[in-house]
């Protein structure tokens, strides 16, 4: 099935000359995405759903794969942790060095309440990140 993508006209029209134009615009912009996101996510959650159902009849006809004229569909499973004791986890970290098990991510709004504080965190800078507030006149 060939998808055929094509952007809203409110994407595509020349864009506005002045500064209030260009803000009005973003706004239209936005606005439409917002409507595409909700779309999608009731599209995402109907798929799900029907994810469930397919592998609640996988056991009930003994099968581990099956066939439409589409496409085929397999039970599959991956092994995740799900860490039960974090105190032991960390122990066992720092024991074997293995801080491969993380991820190296800051938590922005962490860093925001010690820096509210006045707190000196070493190794670390503040970097202003610089957006754009819209909002509804």
């Amino acid at each position: 099935m060939p998808i055929n993508l094509k952007l809203p006209s409110i994407f595509t029209r020349k864009r506005p000359k002045t500064l209030g134009g260009l803000i009005d615009r973003l706004y239209e912009m936005r606005a439409a995405r917002l409507e595409e996101n909700e779309r999608f996510k009731l599209m995402k959650k109907a798929e799900s759903e029907l994810v469930d159902v397919i592998l609640d009849e996988f056991p009930k006809v003994d099968l581990e794969k099956a066939s439409g004229k589409l496409a085929t569909g397999s039970v599959t499973g991956t092994d995740v942790p799900n860490v039960t004791d974090w105190d032991a986890l960390e122990k066992f970290i720092k024991k074997n060095d293995a801080f491969d098990l993380l991820q190296r991510r800051c938590n922005t709004a962490a860093f925001q309440d010690r820096w509210d504080d006045k707190a000196v965190i070493p190794g670390v800078e503040v970097f202003r990140k610089i957006g754009l507030s819209l909002t509804k006149r």
